[in-house]
């Protein structure tokens, strides 16, 4: 016979895994606000390089040259801010998020063998949860994506306007659509 592992049968075992996956609960839930604090820093750090783009520093022979046209480079930081912030998104979402609910599965669970136990995740909901951190993520990235647009227009400078629209809708809808269909897979069984 290979070596199984029996379930808890004691009321101290029961508390002992309970505090296990309480501890695997905040652990996880700590890695998400690192992820967000991340993303918000990555926004912050695509301003301060727009402000270097549109103001570049002084230097003793004169301006520091990159190039490139200012409005292509400009317009290629605000995509890579919003291409590494839905990345953290996914990170957060599709990885993070999972492992926690699946620990929270397995409380509920507990919870609902041994009504002695405090019923805490019979009391909660992840629908609101999931859905805050989706328009996070997504608000953050499409104000990455916008924040170029936005500056080069304000400075004057001349930008292809033409397609500004499409493609931020485009990549908004793709990411809102994905949020829904993986919102099935991230969200506790009720």
């Amino acid at each position: 016979m290979g070596n199984t592992i029996s379930p808890p049968t004691t009321a101290s075992e029961i508390w002992s895994f309970v505090a296990e996956i309480g501890k695997a609960e905040r652990d996880f839930n700590s890695l998400q606000a690192g992820y967000r604090k991340l993303a918000s820093t990555w926004l912050l750090a695509v301003f301060a390089g727009l402000g270097y783009l549109l103001n570049p520093v002084e230097v003793s022979s004169g301006k520091i040259q990159l190039g490139l046209e200012e409005p292509l480079l400009v317009i290629a930081l605000g995509v890579a801010g919003y291409f590494g912030i839905l990345v953290l998104w996914l990170l957060d979402i599709v990885v993070y998020h999972r492992l926690l609910v699946s620990y929270f599965r397995q409380g509920h669970r507990l919870e609902e063998e041994h009504g002695w136990l405090p019923q805490v995740r019979h009391d909660m909901d992840g629908v609101p949860a999931i859905m805050f951190a989706t328009v996070f993520y997504v608000g953050l990235a499409t104000v990455a994506f916008f924040a170029p647009w936005l500056l080069l227009f304000w400075e004057g400078k001349e930008v292809p306007q033409q397609w500004l629209g499409a493609v931020v809708g485009v990549l908004d809808i793709i990411v809102f659509a994905a949020a829904f269909r993986l919102r099935e897979n991230v969200l506790p069984a009720k």
